[in-house]
């Protein structure tokens, strides 16, 4: 489901670019319709581990914090919280094949650029008709936090 339009879809289309680099195959398909005379390259996001590493974070604290029992499973949905990525769908699986096992979900992400405000508040209600208290809902600088030694300064609106 590709998303109504919105104005920054206007003033974006209007920028003089010779191209559009898309963090995934999904959107750059999308991509590649709305914008059929631009080139639209695929850049697959990752971290260099060799240049970042991979620091030690003690996951016994971390579950700790979020109040999670060592022995429980995590599962995560980690994106944008906008109606065409689907988290609607994550949070209806995990309620139906949670129910009485030792299973969390993380809901990590928020809303950007002011897109679809609203769409969390929904996914809380979806969530509250199952396994509400098993569903944590985290946006992306509290978790960086949580796993970080200093706190993550972000340049993007909440």
């Amino acid at each position: 489901m590709i998303p109504k339009s919105h104005w920054m879809d206007k003033v974006a289309s209007k920028i003089p670019a010779q191209g559009v680099l898309c963090p995934s195959r999904v959107t750059k398909h999308f991509q590649e319709k709305l914008t059929p005379n631009k080139q639209v390259l695929l850049n697959n996001l990752g971290v260099d581990l060799e240049q970042f590493g991979s620091y030690n974070h003690n996951a016994k604290k971390a579950r700790a914090r979020l109040n999670i029992p060592e022995d429980a499973v995590v599962f995560a949905f980690v994106g944008r919280l906008q109606r065409w990525k689907r988290p609607d769908v994550v949070i209806q699986a995990f309620n139906q094949v949670a129910g009485g096992k030792n299973a969390y979900l993380l809901i990590i992400g928020g809303t950007l650029f002011g897109l679809e405000q609203d769409y969390e508040e929904e996914l809380k209600q979806i969530a509250a008709s199952g396994q509400s208290s098993k569903i944590l809902f985290w946006d992306t600088k509290r978790m960086s936090e949580l796993f970080s030694r200093r706190p993550m300064r972000s340049s993007m609106p909440h």
